[in-house]
C-alpha cells in the first residue's frame, strides 16, 4: 500500500493536536484564574468595585476550551483508527483496546471534571451573594448575580452534551471496531506477552478441551473444509479441498500425528488415481484446459472421492503443486514405498504441468476467482517439482517405468523447475503483473515462505512486509485488497446457496459491492506469520525480535477464536418447541474470517474451519519448540538473560 504524503503527515498532526491540547488547557487554567480573582474583586484593578458579572464568563471560557479540546480528541481518535484498520498498526489496535477499558479516562475526568466544579462553586457563590450579601443597589446586584447563575447552567447543559456527543463518537468507534481479543477466558486466564513451555501447554490443554482442535477426520483421512458442515449444507463447506487437506495434514506432520497426515496423502493420491484419464485427455489436446471442469478436479466429495458436477474454477495449479509437494514429502515415511499406480499419477500431473506451461498457466489460483498469472500457484508447483527431485534421488525413482516412460529424469525436471524459478522471481513480490489483473499485495505468497519454503530470505522479507502493511486489519488479514467475498453486509447481499459459488466468470458481479476497507479479514494468515517468525527464532535469525514477532501473530490467532458462550435458559424452551434455531456448538472455535455486518466485524458463516484450527494448533507447536531453543541459546534480552 503507497503512502501518500498527506498519511505521512498524520503522525505529525496528532504531535501537534496534543500540544495544542496541552496550551488550552492551561489557558483554560489561567484565564478562570484571571476572571475569577477580577469577578471576586481580588485584582488590583477591581478592588472595592463590584465585578460579579465577570464570573458569568468563566462557565462559557471553559465549555469553548472543552469544545475545542473534544475535537481535537476526536480528530486524534480518528487517524488512530485509521491506522489501526486501514494501514494495520498493532500500537494504535493496542491502544484503543486500552482506551476501551478506561485507561485514558482521567483526561476526561480533568477535561469535564473541572468545568462542572467551577460551575457548581461559582453557581454556590453567586447564590450566597445573592441572598446573603447586602447591597444599595439591589437591581445591579440581582443582575449580576443572575448573570452568573445563568452562565452557570448554561456551561453545564453544554458541558453535559459535549460529553455525551464524546462518548457517542467513542461507541460508534467501538461499534465498527471490534475487541482485539474475543475470548474472555482466553484473555484473562492464557493471553501472555511472553510464553514459557508450561504456559504453552496449559492453553494447548484449555483449546482442546474447550473444542478449538477438535478436527473432524473422515474415516478415510480426508478433511471436510467445515467441521460441522452438514452434508446437504448449501455453502459447498462439507466438501474437500486439494489445498485444505494439504495445509491440514501438513499440519499435523508437523506436530507427530504421522499416521493421520499419510492416510490423508494417500487418500488424495487415490483420488488423483481417478483423474488419470481426465488429466491424460488434457496431456492429449491441451486446449481442453482452456475447459476448467476438463481439468482435474480440486474439489470433490471427500466421502466417496466422487467428483462433483456443479460448475466449478479447477484451474487450479497450486492445488496440483501442493499435492506433489505433500506426497512426495511424506513418501519416506511409507514403508513399503510408492506402488507404480501413484507413480504413474505423478508422473502424468508432472507431465501435465509441463504440457499446460505453469509457469506461464493463467489459474484461479488460491482464491479460485478470476484466471491470471500468479506468483503462488507456480510457486507451489516450483516447491512440489523440488520434491519431486530429491524423492527422485533419495529413492531412485529415475529408474521406474512410469517416470521412465514418460522421459522424467533429473534434466527433465530441472528444466521444468527453472521455468518457473525464472517467472517467479521476475513477478515476486507481486501477485501478479498482467496489465489487467495487476496485484501487488496478496496474503497467499506468505504461504510460499512457510510451509513451501520457496523463496529467498529477502524475497520473505518484502512478502512479510507487504502483508502486515497493506493486507493487516485489526483483527485479522485481508486475502487482497478490493476483495469483495464476505463483503460488507455479505448476508444481506447473496442468499445462502450463492455465497460460495462460483464467481470466477462473473467476479464484477460480487465486486460491484465492494466497499473500500471493508473486506473480510481472514483468521489462517496471523499463525502462519508466527510460524515464519518461529522458522526465523529456530535458525537464529533476528533473535528477541523474531520471537516477540511469533508471539505478537500468536496472539492475534488467538484473538480471533469466538467466545465459549452458554445457551440461555430462554433459547433452550424456544429451541425446544422450534421457535429459535440453536446452534450446533458454542465452544471456542475457529472462524474462517471476520466480515463487516451492520458496521461491526463478526465471524462469517464458516465456523469451524479445519485449516484456521490446523494453523492455529501449528504455530501453537512452534512457539513451544522456539521456547525450548532460546532456553538453550540463552538469548540475551537488555541485561538479562531470557527467559
Amino acid at each position: 500500500m503507497q503512502t501518500s504524503i498527506r498519511e505521512e503527515k498524520l503522525p505529525d498532526e496528532v504531535i501537534d493536536a496534543h500540544r495544542t491540547r496541552a496550551d488550552f488547557l492551561k489557558w483554560k487554567l489561567l484565564i478562570t484564574a484571571t476572571l475569577g480573582a477580577a469577578g471576586l474583586g481580588l485584582s488590583k484593578d477591581t478592588v472595592g468595585k463590584d465585578s460579579t458579572a465577570l464570573l458569568a464568563l468563566i462557565p462559557l471560557v471553559c465549555v469553548y476550551v472543552d469544545l475545542l479540546c473534544s475535537n481535537m480528541n476526536r480528530r486524534i481518535i480518528l487517524i488512530g483508527q485509521y491506522f489501526a484498520q486501514q494501514r494495520g498498526n498493532a500500537y494504535e489496535s493496542y491502544a484503543r483496546a486500552a482506551s476501551e477499558r478506561g485507561w485514558f479516562s482521567s483526561e476526561d475526568y480533568a477535561l469535564y471534571g473541572s468545568t462542572y466544579t467551577i460551575c457548581i462553586i461559582l453557581f454556590v457563590v453567586a447564590v450566597g451573594k445573592l441572598y446573603l450579601t447586602e447591597s444599595t443597589d439591589l437591581t445591579d446586584s440581582y443582575f449580576q448575580e443572575s448573570a452568573v447563575i445563568c452562565g452557570c447552567i448554561i456551561g453545564c447543559i453544554i458541558t453535559l452534551f459535549t460529553q455525551m456527543d464524546q462518548r457517542r463518537a467513542s461507541c460508534i468507534i467501538k461499534r465498527n471496531t471490534p475487541d482485539l481479543i474475543q475470548n474472555a477466558d482466553i484473555q484473562q486466564r492464557y493471553l501472555q506477552e511472553q510464553y514459557r513451555n508450561e504456559d504453552i501447554a496449559r492453553l494447548e490443554t484449555y483449546l482442546t478441551e474447550a473444542g478449538a482442535f477438535k478436527f473432524n477426520c473422515l474415516e478415510n483421512g480426508l478433511f471436510p473444509a467445515v467441521g460441522q458442515a452438514e452434508k446437504d449444507d448449501l455453502s459447498g463447506y462439507q466438501h474437500a479441498w486439494v489445498r485444505d487437506n494439504v495445509h491440514i495434514a501438513h499440519a499435523h506432520f508437523v506436530w507427530g500425528a504421522t499416521h493421520t497426515a499419510l492416510k490423508t496423502a494417500d487418500t488424495l493420491m487415490e483420488f488423483f488415481v481417478t483423474q488419470q484419464s481426465r488429466i491424460r485427455q488434457v496431456i492429449n489436446d491441451p486446449s481442453l484446459a482452456e475447459n476448467p471442469m476438463k481439468r482435474p478436479h480440486i474439489r470433490f466429495n471427500g466421502h466417496t472421492l466422487e467428483m462433483l458436477e456443479e460448475k466449478w474454477s479447477h484451474a487450479q495449479n497450486d492445488a496440483l503443486g501442493y499435492f506433489i509437494w505433500f506426497y512426495c514429502k511424506t513418501a519416506g515415511q511409507r514403508a513399503s514405498g510408492i506402488d507404480d499406480s501413484s507413480l504413474e499419477t505423478l508422473a502424468l500431473l508432472i507431465v501435465y504441468l509441463q504440457v499446460i506451461s505453469y509457469w506461464k498457466d493463467r489459474d484461479s489460483g488460491h482464491w479460485e476467482e478470476e484466471r491470471k498469472m500468479s506468483a503462488s500457484s507456480i510457486g507451489a508447483v516450483v516447491a512440489g517439482l523440488r520434491q519431486v527431485r530429491k524423492l527422485c534421488l533419495d529413492q531412485d525413482l529415475y529408474r521406474r517405468q512410469p517416470f521412465s516412460n514418460h522421459g522424467i529424469n533429473e534434466q527433465f525436471l530441472n528444466n521444468l523447475e527453472v521455468k518457473g524459478t525464472k517467472v517467479l522471481d521476475k513477478i515476486l513480490p507481486y501477485e501478479s503483473i498482467g496489465s489487467e489483473t495487476k496485484r501487488r499485495y496478496d496474503a497467499a505468497l506468505l504461504f510460499l515462505i512457510y510451509p513451501l519454503e520457496v523463496v529467498s530470505h529477502d524475497q520473505s522479507v518484502q512478502i512479510l512486509t507487504d502483508v502486515k502493511s497493506a493486507l493487516q486489519g485489526e483483527i485479522g488479514i485481508r486475502r487482497y485488497l478490493k476483495d469483495s467475498y464476505w463483503c460488507s453486509n455479505y448476508r444481506k447481499l447473496f442468499q445462502q446457496g450463492v455465497r460460495s459459488t462460483d464467481f470466477s466468470d462473473n467476479l464484477l458481479q460480487r465486486d460491484r459491492y465492494h466497499q473500500e476497507g471493508m473486506e473480510a479479514q481472514w483468521c489462517i494468515f496471523d499463525s502462519i506469520i508466527s510460524c515464519i517468525h518461529g522458522m526465523r527464532v529456530l535458525h537464529q535469525q533476528g533473535g528477541t525480535e523474531e520471537w516477540n514477532e511469533q508471539i505478537r501473530y500468536l496472539n492475534r490467532s488467538l484473538g480471533q477464536l469466538t467466545p465459549n458462550k452458554k445457551t440461555g435458559f430462554l433459547d433452550t424452551i424456544l429451541g425446544w418447541i422450534k421457535l429459535r434455531k440453536q446452534k450446533k456448538d458454542s465452544g471456542t472455535l475457529c472462524p474462517e474470517a471476520y466480515f463487516y455486518e451492520k458496521g461491526r466485524l463478526v465471524p462469517n458463516d464458516h465456523v469451524p474451519l479445519q485449516w484456521t484450527q490446523a494453523n492455529l494448533k501449528m504455530a501453537l507447536y512452534w512457539l513451544n519448540q522456539s521456547a525450548l531453543a532460546r532456553k538453550n541459546i540463552k538469548v540475551k534480552r537488555g541485561d538479562n538473560v531470557f527467559p
